[in-house]
């Protein structure tokens, strides 16, 4: 082979393993040790370069385990129960950083549901002894009694009782099922304001009976909503049912329907002593109710449920100051006509 068509090889070669281009040759003459040395320093040159491949590869490598084994040993510590663990979160900001970063969310999100559960678990205990007990002691005194007025009277007490029971187990369920995403597939576009005066309509005896005055400020148009009518008429009926229930003597209860360009606000107002803003959350909790004694008949229910409801469809309630009283709202996004599709 020609001396120059070699040491044209050679650069072609060279600038391969370099990244480099070739834009040319310069010709010269050279001497055949010189193409010797070229040629014999090709296989050193290709193994020094598959060394330090090796070298930087078995670094990655190294580095990549660390991190594996680091959050294998922090989940390993949470099997054996030790929730509190949390992945460490470097600065370098990788991937291994987000992924760490998800899963500290993700157990955040699980201690906060075991918690939700053990006070749940001993929230429900508690509320259904003291139901369970009336319903015992009631239905025992009945099967005693010998005066037919005494034993219907015991035998209402005990449909009373059952009643409440009832309730407290449909507003579990309806939380379990709100929560659970299973309502979605009965979503269908309403009026929202048709609902809101259907409701207006059928609390206002009620509010009557209890002293109290119901408003509602109708809209002059209608406000569409892709949603589950009926649960959300349940949580609109908590709400109503609430403000009549803790919002004083004389009660002016107010339901208005905002529409906005990308979300709904249902609001529901009263004039009575309100929440005060650090026992706000306590009052979302199952079961959670702000009179310690527990002397009402409710189960603490409502504005879980309530919650919920808005949380399937991808909304919020909010308990703001009504100056004086509270403000429940239910915000709720205003869903494109494409989510029908989906």
């Amino acid at each position: 082979m020609p001396t120059t068509l070699r040491i044209a090889l050679l650069a072609g070669i060279l600038a391969l393993l370099s990244n480099l281009a070739v834009v040319g040759f310069i010709h010269w003459h050279t001497d055949a040790q010189l193409v010797a040395a070229i040629e014999d320093s090709l296989p050193i040159a290709a193994a020094l370069a598959a060394l330090l491949g090796l070298a930087c590869g078995a670094i990655v490598a190294k580095y990549v385990e660390h991190r594996i084994r680091s959050i294998v040993a922090v989940t390993s510590r949470i099997t054996a129960r030790d929730m509190s663990q949390r992945v460490r979160v470097s600065t370098a900001d990788d991937a291994f950083d987000r992924l760490a970063q998800q899963i500290n969310a993700m157990l955040d999100r699980i201690s906060s549901l075991m918690e939700e559960l053990r006070l749940l678990t001993d929230s429900l205990a508690h509320d259904l002894r003291s139901p369970v007990g009336r319903l015992r002691s009631a239905a025992h005194a009945a099967a005693r009694a010998n005066d037919p007025a005494e034993q219907e009277e015991l035998l209402g007490s005990v449909i009373r009782q059952a009643d409440a029971l009832m309730r407290i187990l449909t507003a579990v369920l309806e939380i379990s099922r709100s929560e659970a995403l299973t309502g979605r597939k009965q979503f269908a576009w309403f009026d929202v304001v048709d609902l809101a005066a259907e409701l207006a309509e059928m609390y206002d005896p009620l509010a009557d009976e209890r002293g109290a005055s119901l408003a509602f400020d109708r809209p002059a148009r209608p406000v569409p909503l892709y949603g589950h009518r009926q649960l959300m008429a349940q949580a609109v009926s908590n709400l109503v049912e609430n403000a009549i229930r803790y919002g004083g003597a004389s009660a002016e209860i107010r339901i208005h329907v905002e529409p906005g360009e990308r979300q709904i606000r249902v609001e529901i107002g009263d004039r009575g002593p309100g929440i005060p803003p650090d026992r706000r959350q306590e009052a979302r909790r199952r079961f959670g109710r702000l009179d310690s004694s527990r002397s009402d008949d409710g189960a603490g229910l409502g504005l879980a449920v309530a919650e919920a409801i808005a949380h399937l469809h991808d909304g919020h309630l909010l308990l703001e100051d009504n100056r004086p009283g509270l403000l429940a709202v239910l915000e709720l996004p205003v869903q494109p006509p494409q989510a029908e599709a989906a």
